[in-house]
């Protein structure tokens, strides 16, 4: 029993849960903003104009923890925070949304791991009523670690995330 158990365990260690938030802000958020700005732009090769037009897409963007300041998600975001090096006031808590400037046009939900999709859901249904009201044509995501499919089916039923999605 003990070797069935071993092989259906997986361990990430500190370097690649860093690479993985790497990957999180790389592959599924900034690639998307670039491809839409070269699509926008006549496919643009022009890398000054791409970055200038992205540096103001992410100045509208806030990226929010998931549950209160003791949870993994706090942590989780000070590490995607220096590993992506991302301007600190960019980062705020489900509880700071509403004082957020009208210029706000993305919410990115970063999270360590979604089994049911329960707590997620739980610790997101106020926030993404917040952003409905206040924010009404902001971009909403909701990007994890690890996801089941379980998990980011019931997200995907429940919310109203614009994407969801996972590392693993």
């Amino acid at each position: 029993h003990a070797l069935f158990l071993l092989t259906q365990f997986v361990y990430f260690g500190e370097f690649q849960i860093k690479k993985m938030l790497v990957s999180i802000y790389r592959d599924f958020f900034q690639y998307r903003h670039f491809v839409e700005i070269r699509k926008n732009n006549s496919d643009t090769l022009d890398e000054i104009f791409i970055k200038s037009k992205y540096k103001e897409i992410l100045l509208k963007t806030r990226f929010v923890s998931i549950g209160n300041t003791s949870e993994s998600s706090s942590h989780i975001m000070y590490s995607f925070r220096k590993e992506n090096n991302i301007l600190k006031d960019l980062f705020i808590s489900t509880t700071e949304i509403s004082s957020c400037s009208a210029n706000v046009e993305h919410f990115v939900f970063i999270d360590d791991i979604c089994g049911s999709g329960s707590q997620a859901y739980e610790y997101t249904e106020k926030a993404l009523l917040d952003i409905n009201t206040l924010f009404p044509a902001a971009i909403k995501y909701y990007y994890m670690l690890i996801g089941t499919q379980q998990g980011k089916t019931y997200l995907k039923s429940k919310t109203n995330f614009d994407y969801i999605d996972s590392i693993i």
